[in-house]
C-alpha cells in the first residue's frame, strides 16, 4: 500500500466526487470540506445549527449544491460564497445537479427531478464571469431585491450595478458617489436636499474635477469658505466679490478681500475692530489719502504722531486674473462594459426579449459560410455573446449584405453617430494586478494575506484552518509581519511616504510565476526563543516563561516553511510551546487557591504530566512530593518519589526521594485527603476544569489550534491554553507552506 494524498479532518461520514473525479466533497455532521483529487483544500462549508444531509456537484458549473435538515443551499466554489435556494418541507438527499435541474431522493425512496429557479446564483455567476448582458436582463426582470444583494454588489466593487436595485435615495446617492456617477449623485442630492449629501457631493465633485458641480453643492449649503476656495482656484473673482459683499463675517471679508484687492472693505473691517493704525497704513499704502486723514483724526494724538513717523510704501497692484469656467480636464479611464452600456443606450437596443440566442433576421445564414467552410455555429454562439455591436444609426439589420463589404473611410466617416465615436475613443490600458491583490486572491497562507495588508481575509483563513475566533492576541504579530514584508519610501515633506510590498524572485526555470512575499525565516528564531523559555523555567520565572511560550505558539501559527522537513520542525516547536503553556496555566490556577490543600496537591501532580524536559518534570515532581507529604498524603508522596527516581536525578534529590518512600511505608502508605489521581490509569487533563479524563470514561474534544483536550460539556468555550480558538470546533488544519496547497 502507498499513501497518495492525505488531509486532516475528523468525523467524515460520506465522500462525494464530481463527474470527472477532479473534486471531492467530504461530509461531516455539520460541515463539508471540498478539496481537489490530491486532497488540497478548496473551501470549507460550516453549518453550525443544522446537520448536513447530502451534497452534489453541478455538472456544468463550479457550484456545489447541498441539503440540510430544512434547506437546499448552494456554494460557489470559485469564491466560497454560500446561499439558500429554498426551504424544504422534508429532508432530501441530492443525487445529481445540472444547471437548474436537480435530482434528489426522498425518504420514501422516490427519485424526484425538480427545476429550480435560483436567480440569485445565476446573477452572481454572470457578474463573476462579467457576462453583463445577462446581468442586465436580470436587472430588467426586477425579480431580485434586497439589501443583501446591494451589499454583495458593493463588496465586489460593482456600485454602478447596485444603484439599480435600491429605491432609497440616500443609498443610491452613496453608491453613485462611490462609482463616480456624478449625474445620478446630483439627482439624488436634489431629491433629498440634505445638507450632509450636498457636503459629500461637494467634496467628491472637487476630487473628480467637476468644479461647477462642487460650486453648486457648496452654494446649496452656504459654505462660503469652500465656495471662495473654488472661486480662487478658477479665478472667478466676480463670484468671490459677491460672496464678500454678502458676508457678515469680518474674518472672511478680510481674508478674501486680499485676493480680490477690495481695499475699502478691508479698511472698514479694521476700523470697526479698533485697529485704526492698521487701517490708516492700509489706506495710505493704497492711495486712499482722504480716508487716511479721517482715520488719523479719529486717533489719539500720541498714536497719530507715531503713525505719521512711520514710512508707508505703496502697495502692489492686484494682478489681472483670467477666469476659467470649465471643469478640470479628466484623464480617460477604461470603464466596465456594464457602465458603457448604461451610458450608451444604443448598445442595448439589440438585446432581444426572447430567451433564445439563435441568430436570425439580418444576421442570416449567408454570412456564416463566408469562407466556404460551412461555419462553426457552436463557436459563433460563443463569440456572439461577447461581441459589442455598433449603436443604431451607424448600420445594422439589412445593411450587412454581401454587396456592402467594401469600406470607405473618406468623408463619410464624419457622419458617424456620437455613440460610435465614443465607443472607439482612446482608453488607458487596464492596470495590472497588484502583488498584494494577487497574494490575497491566490494564496491559502494567512501570512501572505497579512503581508498584503488584508487582515480580515487572513483572520477568515485562520478561522477555517485552526478555528480562530479571538484574533486580539495576534495583533502585534500581524503588524510585525506586515512591517517586515513592506517597505516605506519617503517622499516630499508635504506628502505621505509611499509603502510598497517586498517580494521574492522566482527561480530561473519558473520566471512566469508571480512573486511571493519576502518574509523573514522565523523558524530558527523560534528555536532560539524556546531556549530562553527553558532558561526562564529553570530559574523559576514562570510569568516570563509563560509569555515566551505563548508568543512562540502564536508565532508558529504564522511561520512560513519551505518543505516537509521544516514543517516537522515547526510542529515540534508548537508541541513544546503548547505543553509548557498548559503547564503554566495549571501552575497559575494552583497559586490562585493557596488555602485549598487538596486542590493544590492535585494541580501540582497534574503539572508533572505535561510533556516538559526531564529536569523541569523532576522539579515539578519534587514540588508535588513535598506538598503531598506535608498534606499527609503519604501514598501519593511515595508514588511521586518513585517517579523522581525513574528520572535518574542528582544524588541529593535521589536521597530525599528514598527518605520519603521509607517514611511513607512507615506511615502505612495512606492518604489523609482523597486525591483525584490514578498513576496506573492513563488520562488526559481537561484544560477547563483541570481534572483528569481517564481512558475509556469519556471521549475528549480538542482545541483545533493547540490540540488541548477538554470534556465534551465545554464544547464551544474559548480554549484556556491558547485563548484564540473554541474547543470542539471543526477545522481543515494549519497551513504553513505553499507546498501544502499544491
Amino acid at each position: 500500500k502507498s499513501v497518495v494524498a492525505e488531509i486532516q479532518i475528523s468525523g467524515v461520514r460520506y465522500a462525494v466526487w464530481d463527474k470527472d473525479f477532479n473534486r471531492l466533497a467530504l461530509l461531516t455532521k455539520n460541515s463539508i470540506q471540498v478539496c481537489t483529487r490530491k486532497l488540497k483544500p478548496i473551501t470549507t462549508i460550516f453549518e453550525s445549527t443544522v446537520r448536513v444531509k447530502s451534497t452534489a456537484f453541478d455538472d456544468d458549473r463550479d457550484v456545489l449544491l447541498f441539503s440540510t435538515s430544512n434547506h437546499l443551499k448552494y456554494c460557489n466554489l470559485r469564491n466560497g460564497e454560500c446561499g439558500t435556494i429554498r426551504t424544504t418541507d422534508n429532508v432530501i438527499y441530492l443525487v445529481r445537479a445540472s444547471q437548474n435541474s436537480v435530482w434528489y431522493l426522498t425518504r420514501q425512496g422516490k427519485i424526484v427531478l425538480e427545476e429550480i429557479d435560483n436567480l440569485e446564483l445565476t446573477f452572481k455567476l454572470a457578474l463573476q464571469q462579467e457576462r453583463f448582458r445577462d446581468v442586465l436582463k436580470i436587472i430588467q426582470s426586477k425579480k431580485l431585491k434586497g439589501q443583501a444583494l446591494v451589499a454583495y454588489l458593493e463588496k465586489n466593487n460593482h456600485p454602478e450595478i447596485a444603484m439599480h436595485f435600491v429605491s432609497d435615495p440616500w443609498i443610491r446617492f452613496n453608491l453613485a458617489v462611490e462609482s463616480g456617477a456624478m449625474d445620478i449623485a446630483k439627482a439624488s442630492a436634489i431629491e433629498m436636499n440634505n445638507p450632509e449629501a450636498w457636503r459629500i457631493l461637494a467634496e467628491t465633485a472637487t476630487r473628480f474635477g467637476d468644479i461647477q458641480l462642487a460650486m453648486l453643492a457648496n452654494a446649496k449649503i452656504s459654505n462660503s469658505h469652500g465656495l471662495a476656495y473654488q472661486c480662487l482656484l478658477t479665478g472667478n473673482m466676480s463670484t468671490m466679490q459677491a460672496l464678500i459683499d454678502k458676508s457678515r463675517d469680518p474674518h472672511f471679508v478680510m481674508q478674501q478681500g486680499l485676493y480680490t484687492g477690495d481695499v475699502d472693505k478691508r479698511i472698514n473691517v479694521l476700523a470697526k475692530s479698533g485697529q485704526l493704525p492698521l487701517a490708516y497704513s492700509l489706506a495710505k499704502s493704497n492711495g486712499k489719502d482722504e480716508i487716511a486723514e479721517q482715520l488719523l483724526a479719529s486717533m489719539k494724538p500720541e498714536v497719530a504722531e507715531r503713525c505719521l513717523k512711520i514710512k508707508v510704501f505703496p502697495a502692489q497692484a492686484v494682478p489681472e486674473v483670467h477666469s476659467v469656467q470649465d471643469n478640470w480636464p479628466a484623464l480617460p479611464i477604461q470603464e466596465s462594459f456594464f457602465s458603457r452600456m448604461l451610458k450608451e443606450p444604443g448598445l442595448l437596443d439589440y438585446v432581444p426579449e426572447a430567451q433564445s440566442d439563435a441568430v436570425t433576421g439580418a444576421w442570416g445564414d449567408d454570412e456564416d459560410d463566408l469562407f466556404g467552410d460551412g461555419g462553426d455555429k457552436e463557436n459563433d454562439e460563443e463569440l456572439g455573446s461577447g461581441v459589442v455591436p455598433v449603436a443604431q444609426g451607424g448600420g445594422g439589420g439589412g445593411a450587412w449584405d454581401d454587396d456592402d463589404l467594401e469600406l470607405d473611410l473618406g468623408g463619410d466617416a464624419t457622419s458617424a453617430s456620437p455613440s460610435a465615436t465614443t465607443a472607439t475613443s482612446f482608453v488607458l490600458p487596464r492596470e495590472g494586478e497588484a502583488l498584494p491583490k494577487h497574494w490575497v486572491d491566490h494564496s491559502q497562507l494567512p501570512t501572505h494575506h497579512i503581508a498584503a495588508g488584508s487582515f480580515q481575509t487572513a483572520i477568515e483563513l485562520l478561522r477555517k484552518q485552526v478555528g480562530i475566533v479571538n484574533a486580539a492576541p495576534l495583533e502585534s504579530i500581524f503588524m510585525t509581519i506586515w512591517a517586515s514584508a513592506n517597505a516605506s519610501l519617503p517622499s516630499w515633506s508635504l506628502l505621505p511616504s509611499h509603502a510598497f510590498p517586498l517580494a521574492t524572485r522566482p527561480s530561473d526555470d519558473d520566471m512566469q510565476s508571480k512573486h511571493a512575499p519576502l518574509l523573514p525565516k522565523s523558524l530558527s528564531s523560534l528555536t532560539e526563543r524556546i531556549n530562553f523559555g527553558y532558561q526562564a523555567t529553570q530559574e523559576g520565572r514562570f510569568v516570563d516563561a509563560a509569555n515566551i511560550f505563548t508568543q512562540i505558539l502564536y508565532s508558529a501559527l504564522l511561520c512560513v516553511v519551505d518543505d516537509k522537513k521544516q514543517l516537522a520542525e515547526l510542529q515540534a516547536v508548537q508541541t513544546v510551546a503548547r505543553e509548557y503553556s498548559a503547564a503554566f496555566v495549571i501552575d497559575t490556577l494552583r497559586k490562585a487557591n493557596p488555602t485549598d490543600d487538596k486542590r493544590n496537591i492535585e494541580l501540582a501532580i497534574y503539572f508533572t504530566h505535561c510533556k516538559l524536559q526531564n529536569s523541569h518534570v523532576a522539579l515539578g515532581l519534587n514540588q508535588a512530593m513535598v506538598r503531598a507529604f506535608k498534606g499527609k498524603c503519604f501514598k501519593t508522596a511515595g508514588i511521586l518519589a518513585r517517579r523522581i527516581l525513574d528520572l535518574d536525578p542528582s544524588q541529593d534529590v535521589a536521597l530525599k526521594a528514598r527518605k520519603v518512600i521509607d517514611e511513607a511505608s512507615a506511615k502505612g502508605n495512606t492518604d489523609a485527603l482523597t486525591i483525584n489521581y490514578d498513576d496506573r490509569n492513563p488520562f488526559q487533563l481537561c484544560v477547563v476544569d483541570m481534572v483528569p479524563m481517564y481512558r475509556g470514561t469519556v471521549e475528549p474534544i480538542k482545541c483545533p489550534f493547540c490540540f488541548s483536550a477538554a470534556h465534551p460539556q465545554h464544547k464551544g468555550k474559548l480554549c484556556t491554553v491558547c485563548k484564540v480558538s473554541r474547543l470542539g470546533d471543526s477545522s481543515i488544519g494549519q497551513i504553513n507552506g505553499v507546498f501544502q496547497t499544491n
